[in-house]
């Protein structure tokens, strides 16, 4: 396969499902800016803590069976079947089994967060894991099987209708259970949609079950899964010291602080899940040199926006989360500011050149192990007496130095010398594009921040309620600065030729659009 057409493929698959995950993404969006102006911070406490503690059970016993599909409905035409049949019966059985355990055990919740309102809750978040984690394949398994557009419209459809029946709970009953409920049922039919897809590639799926194959299947996946797990208390186990020392009110400033990352990560995933059946072709022809260009490219480009995303955020921060979540949150913007700086690490897409060699698994299960055992130590000494912003700046530290491990073994395993560092050379670009641009917005920022609100003050703002109000002038001093940020970003990527012509003639089309010339 030459490399033109891998790059055509990857275009086209990765604005599929960037498009998609972004549409989503704002429909999800939608519901804590609700939330945050219809419940009290206890109230978001327990929703946050209920939704982050059912989050993470799904991708933790989930034990990367997803993502194996990646690797083998691109390596055995003939076990995608099987394959597929085998991440069904594992989530399912799994997912069992957390519910069963909540069931009988509802108070385990009540002990994990110090909080009384989880105890009822119990059992329905675990009937919630365990359909939630069932229906969780169906944003894998077209993308898998190379039908990115089927993959995204189902991303766009499930996020919407998750997005229409959640804000609806909130708008109607305005309680955590409520939300819990509607979440039940967008699983449910997130559910049978992956069985009605599953059926139309692969009818009657049953009768595919190997359990020599599922043997096989699971050694690839289990230790990547652990892995997973160990990545998952390593990026959130934060959470439940904050849930078990602070109140739920304490919880939600900071869950919010830290709310960043699902926006950030959409860039990020979808080139991953693009990326990772091209890595697992090349792996096996030995083409290790067709790799670290793939991936070079990738993370050049994932560069471009998310050193742009990092220096906007970074000027407007206080007013992004106080617009966003009201002035109730403020306290949340140190911590946000902290957290933010995990950003511009994200560029290194390092999962799909560790999944890509079966004999990194364990490896990376080690490191995960040591990483994950320091954190938890590093919590349990200041959780006592650090502030919320001492947490967070454990946890960055710890992350940061974790990627940056990560970062080297899998430029071992592909054998880089530091002669290949050229290869990163457009990211050095772009780092300085993006701190040009961030010095010009924030002059920008000062300017609108104190001479926006005076002209908003000569309206009469009384016709909306104070929070409305408030998130006028901020979502202003936003759009403005963004408006001087984004000429400034494009004018000097430009200069400093960071933007190749393909990009450009992207852009050119986007912006004739924009004025109705296209």
């Amino acid at each position: 396969m030459s490399e033109t057409p891998i790059k055509a493929s990857l275009t086209s698959q990765g604005v599929w499902l960037v498009f998609a995950r972004v549409v989503g993404f704002f429909f999800a969006f939608l519901l804590p800016l609700i939330i945050v102006r219809r419940f009290s911070q206890e109230a978001v406490g327990t929703y946050r803590q209920s939704f982050q503690l059912a989050g993470d059970a799904v991708t933790i016993l989930s034990f990367g069976f997803n993502l194996s599909a990646f690797y083998y409905f691109n390596r055995d035409l003939d076990k995608r079947a099987s394959s597929a049949l085998n991440i069904v019966l594992f989530n399912f059985v799994l997912g069992a089994v957390a519910f069963v355990f909540l069931l009988i055990y509802p108070e385990s919740l009540k002990d994990l967060f110090q909080n009384d309102s989880m105890l009822p809750l119990a059992p329905k978040i675990g009937l919630l894991i365990w359909f939630w984690l069932f229906g969780s394949f169906i944003e894998f398994a077209a993308v898998a099987n190379q039908e990115s557009r089927l993959g995204s419209l189902f991303i766009i459809g499930t996020q919407f209708t998750k997005a229409l029946l959640l804000v609806g709970s909130v708008m109607f009953f305005e309680t955590v259970e409520a939300i819990i409920n509607a979440a039940l049922i967008q699983c449910l039919l997130q559910s049978i949609l992956l069985l009605v897809y599953l059926n139309s590639r692969f009818p009657r799926l049953w009768r595919f079950f190997d359990p020599k194959f599922f043997k096989e299947q699971a050694g690839y996946a289990i230790p990547y899964g652990l892995a997973g797990m160990l990545w998952i208390a390593l990026t959130n186990i934060h959470f439940y010291f904050v849930g078990y020392r602070f109140s739920e009110a304490e919880f939600a400033i900071y869950a919010y602080g830290c709310f960043q990352l699902p926006l950030i990560a959409i860039l990020a995933e979808s080139a991953a899940a693009v990326i990772l059946p091209r890595m697992s072709e090349l792996e096996l022809r030995g083409d290790h040199r067709g790799m670290t260009e793939l991936i070079s490219r990738a993370i050049e480009k994932l560069s471009f926006y998310y050193f742009a995303i990092y220096a906007y955020l970074i000027v407007v921060a206080d007013v992004f989360i106080t617009t966003l979540f009201t002035s109730e949150y403020a306290s949340s913007v140190p911590i946000f500011v902290i957290f933010l700086t995990l950003l511009p690490f994200n560029i290194w897409l390092i999962d799909p050149v560790l999944r890509s060699f079966k004999s990194l698994g364990t490896t990376l299960l080690l490191l995960r192990v040591v990483f994950v055992s320091v954190l938890v130590v590093a919590l349990s000494y200041a959780i006592s007496s650090f502030t919320l912003e001492g947490i967070v700046s454990i946890v960055v530290l710890i992350l940061v130095v974790d990627r940056a491990v990560c970062v080297w073994l899998a430029a071992r395993r592909l054998g880089l010398t530091l002669r290949d560092v050229r290869l990163l050379t457009g990211v050095l670009k772009t780092a300085i594009v993006a701190v040009c641009a961030g010095v010009v917005a924030q002059f920008a920022f000062m300017l609108f921040k104190n001479y926006l609100p005076q002209v908003f003050a000569t309206f009469d703002m009384s016709v909306f309620e104070p929070r409305i109000g408030e998130f006028i002038v901020g979502a202003a001093i936003l759009g403005c600065t963004f408006l001087v940020f984004l000429p400034a970003y494009l004018l000097i990527a430009n200069c400093l030729n960071v933007i190749d012509e393909k990009e450009k003639q992207i852009l050119s089309k986007s912006w004739k659009l924009v004025v109705g010339q296209g």
